[in-house]
Formats: C-alpha cells, structure tokens, sequence
C-alpha cells in the first residue's frame, strides 16, 4: 500500500488526555451509547473533546477513526510523531503496516473529512481479517438497501453485520453508507469490534506456518505458485487440453492481486475498480478475454486447486480452452494465504 504523507491543522481533541465517561456532561446514563462510551473511553481508546464534553452527536474524521482503531488494536505498535507531521502520523502509520485502509482513504483530505460508514466498514472488515483470519458475511436480506451499496463495499458491510459490529442506519433496515458516523456509534462500534474478535488473540509474529516456509517468503511464495500452475497443467491434460503459458507480466499482475485480496476479498480492486485493470497496469496486452479465481485460506497449492475444481465457475476458468496463459499469484500474511488465477487468451 502506497504511503501518502498527509500535513494540515490537529483537531484539539484527538491530543487531549483520555477521560472516564463519567465527566463527560452530554453523555448521561439514559444515553443509548453510555455503556459503550464509557468502556471505549476508560480504555483510553476515545477522548473528550474539553470541557467535560464528548459530544456524542459530533461526526469522526478519517484521522480520529483511524486513531480510534489503533489505540483500541494496535495500541502496543503506535510511535512517536515525527517532528513537524501531523498528530495523527503515529496512528497512519500503524494502519498502513496493518494494510487497514485502502489508498483513497490515506489523503490529506479523506483523513480530515467526516468518515462514511462504508468507508468505516472496510476498516472494520480488514481489521476482522487481521485478528481472526475471517470475516463471515451476512445475509444480504438483513439489509434493505443491500443493492444500493457499491460492489466494492459489500465484502466489508455484510461482514461487519455478521460480527455485529454495525447494524441498520434506520427503522427501515437501511445500511446508509453515504451518511457520516457520529462519535457515539464509533464508540459502539469499536466496542463491539472488541467484542466480535473474542479478546483479541491475534498473532504473535512467528505465525501459525512457522517452520513450514522457507527462510526467504518470496521464494516460499513463488514456489507455491509454480506449483499451481502445474497442478493447472495436469487437470487441463486429463481434459485433452493444452498446457498454459505463462509471462512475467501476468505473473506480476497476479501476485498484485494476490496482495490486493488480503485487503478486501472481492474481484473489485481496493480502489473500486475491476480486477481486469491490473492487467493494463502491468502492461499485460494482446489478448482477447480473460478470467480471474481467487481463494483464501488453503495452505498447500494443492488444497487451493482442489477447492477451485470442485467450484464449477473457478473449474471451467480452469479448463477453459480459450485460455492459453496463465499468472498465479500467492500472498502468505498475518492474516492468512490468499491465492489467485489470472487467465488470457
């Protein structure tokens, strides 16, 4: 993820002292959100804004979300602001090592803008995947505007509706990503995230895999995606079919992807656009169609194709006789392996 330095004015209340709930004058005990206020705050994950106030209806920029988020999961990881950067700096920082947000939420003006809820979303969906390896998603019944929200935000919302972190907008079910957050439902929120990833239990640097990669992750990586490609190679054999090529270009487009999916799982790009556009990224050209698999989770090439041969949609991209190169891509993370094909012909 492309790191973008970010310089303009602090807002006061993200450098103030943490607070208890209990001075803060506009947030009494009949308040939906005191219980979740008064947790996130005694925990040090929120502040005040002065003045024994919270305002609890005021709306949470980029920086304070992204602040919030950290001190409440990645409090162990946040430096020192560097002279003359911004007071958030620590907090960006942190978010971007732990790929938490995608690049057109780290700008100057998206971090000094009222977040959306979609954008929310996507935070709490990466930081789901960073802690717990998975982000169950949701019926899309539960919400009543599901076919009004960008296909690039459906992965995040239907997962954090499944954990319980974020529920309807208004009566009507609606999810309401336009609309900003308040600084109540981002302590709800965060309070529930907490909930949803059960104590937080997250890894501890040497990985669940440790022992069982190489000394070099590169090399660990291509090898696994050679290995797929081969394994490509068998099935379309024992279909009569000729074996796939492939180049360094779709090779390198498929590894981007495989990076790209550890961020947001979907065959839109963390930008919103198609996964075909990093074809044309990397200068792939002269073909006439193409396809894409993904997958997340397997930890052997060979548990990862026989989950895409047992797919029919990923199996007929496999053995799709129109298709004549190949590029796999494999990315092994904190969070997990993610796998993908990008096929042309």
């Amino acid at each position: 993820m492309k790191r973008i330095s970010v310089i303009f004015l602090a807002a006061a209340m993200m450098i103030m002292p943490a607070v208890s709930v209990w001075a803060f004058t506009d947030v009494p005990e009949n308040h939906w959100a005191y219980e979740y206020v008064s947790t996130a705050a005694d925990k040090g994950w929120v502040n005040g804004i002065g003045g024994d106030l919270y305002d609890p209806d005021g709306q949470v920029t980029g920086a304070e979300w992204i602040t919030m988020v950290v001190r409440a999961f990645y409090g162990d990881e946040i430096g020192q602001p560097p002279a003359g950067e911004p007071w958030y700096r620590p907090y960006q920082d942190t978010a971007d090592r732990n790929m938490l947000f995608p690049d057109h939420i780290n700008t100057a003006a998206a971090m000094a803008s009222p977040i959306s809820r979609y954008d929310m979303a996507v935070i709490i969906y990466n930081v789901l995947h960073d802690r717990t390896g998975q982000a169950a998603q949701a019926d899309p019944a539960e919400i009543s505007d599901w076919h009004q929200i960008p296909s690039y935000y459906q992965n995040a919302v239907s997962a954090a509706y499944e954990a319980g972190v974020l529920t309807g907008y208004d009566a009507a079910g609606r999810f309401g990503g336009e609309n900003s957050m308040t600084r109540a439902q981002a302590a709800a929120a965060l309070v529930r995230l907490d909930s949803a990833i059960g104590g937080r239990d997250t890894p501890d640097g040497s990985g669940q895999e440790s022992g069982t990669e190489t000394d070099d992750p590169d090399t660990a990586q291509d090898s696994s995606a050679s290995q797929v490609i081969s394994l490509v190679n068998l099935e379309r054999a024992a279909q009569g079919l000729p074996a796939m090529k492939t180049n360094d270009r779709l090779q390198q487009a498929a590894q981007a992807r495989a990076q790209e999916i550890a961020q947001v799982f979907s065959h839109n790009r963390p930008d919103g656009t198609s996964c075909f556009t990093v074809l044309t990224e990397y200068g792939v050209s002269g073909f006439f169609t193409a396809g894409e698999n993904i997958a997340a989770g397997q930890s052997t090439p060979e548990q990862v194709m026989n989950d895409w041969m047992n797919s029919s949609g990923h199996r007929a991209n496999i053995l799709n006789g129109d298709f004549d190169t190949i590029g796999v891509g494999c990315a092994k993370t904190g969070s997990g392996i993610y796998w993908v094909q990008l096929f042309i012909g």
